[in-house]
């Protein structure tokens, strides 16, 4: 018999490392969590839409198992940098290119008869700040690059690129630097 976890993981196309289902559904339905993740999505402007917890717990698991972090790691790093990981969260959230309006430069947008579909951005869903906690954590990971190969196994374009705009804002947006979160990541 196949357990439940292998199949996510076959699923998504990778085996990694297994990630506790039962601390992660602890951590998505935690108060702590769930109030954070609406205030961050308020000061973005935005709302958190409820969502079936087994479709956020298989986004959560693949990213999580593929990281090699367990949800305790980031609930610590949640807990630990409430403040810096609101800002970096926001930081990476508002930037125009992180949203399907930002595609065009201003004044060549396409003409909404031209367009196939139309994107309506209606929130965020539940269990967001896992990945950008996922983006803290392996930037502060000690040794080689960690963030760019995991950037490239989730299909995120220009993952070089990115990795490096991602290390520029979480240098800015943590007061105490990246050393912080990397001691952190050493004693935890």
């Amino acid at each position: 018999m196949i357990d439940y976890d292998v199949k996510v993981y076959a699923s998504i196309g990778f085996l990694n490392m297994p990630v506790d289902r039962e601390a992660l559904e602890v951590l998505l339905t935690s108060h702590d969590f769930q109030a954070f993740e609406d205030e961050v999505a308020r000061q973005a402007g935005m709302k958190v839409v409820a969502n079936e917890l087994w479709r956020v717990m298989h986004r959560a698991l693949g990213d999580l198992s593929a990281a090699d972090i367990q949800p305790g790691e980031v609930a610590g790093y949640l807990a630990a940098n409430r403040d810096a990981a609101a800002k970096f969260i926001l930081a990476l959230q508002t930037r125009p290119e992180a949203h399907p309006d930002g595609e065009f430069p201003e004044g060549e947008e396409p003409d909404p008869d031209e367009v196939d579909h139309q994107v309506e951005l209606i929130g965020l869903a539940r269990g967001f700040s896992i990945g950008f906690a996922i983006y803290a954590l392996l930037i502060a990971a000690t040794g080689p690059d960690k963030l760019t190969p995991y950037l490239k196994n989730r299909r995120i374009p220009f993952a070089k690129k990115e990795a490096r705009h991602f290390r520029e804002v979480l240098a800015q947006t943590h007061p105490a630097g990246v050393q912080r979160l990397q001691s952190e990541k050493e004693g935890g």
